[in-house]
């Protein structure tokens, strides 16, 4: 088992920076309507309209922080692990999920309700 000691500050820091570009891209860059960019602060849309990299960053390092962990144990361990870790809260909200939709109906699609497209 690791300890704390074990954490990589440099992948706190590459998180922060990632999080801070997705922010960024939706504070800043509006995107295009129409052949016209409705952009709320023209000047920095240059460079924050590439913070959508933001997420390929994070994607980077979820992989990198998966492989770390797989590091010296067994694919069987591994396996375990990940399941143990991650199998509670999926089943946590396949219930959550089922109790709303059974508590609350499935709704009005958003698609074929007529109402839905009224402003």
């Amino acid at each position: 088992m690791r300890t704390r000691s074990d954490r990589l500050y440099e992948i706190d820091g590459l998180r922060l920076l990632a999080a801070l570009c997705v922010v960024l891209f939706h504070y800043t860059f509006s995107g295009w309507v129409g052949g016209t960019s409705p952009v709320a602060f023209p000047e920095e849309s240059s460079w924050s309209k590439y913070g959508y990299l933001g997420v390929d960053l994070f994607l980077l390092i979820s992989g990198f922080v998966v492989l770390m962990s797989a590091w010296g144990r067994s694919p069987r361990a591994f396996l375990v692990s990940r399941a143990v870790r991650l199998y509670p809260a999926y089943w946590v909200g396949i219930a959550i999920t089922a109790m709303v939709t059974v508590t609350l109906g499935q709704g009005c699609s958003r698609w074929r309700c007529p109402n839905c497209w009224r402003t």
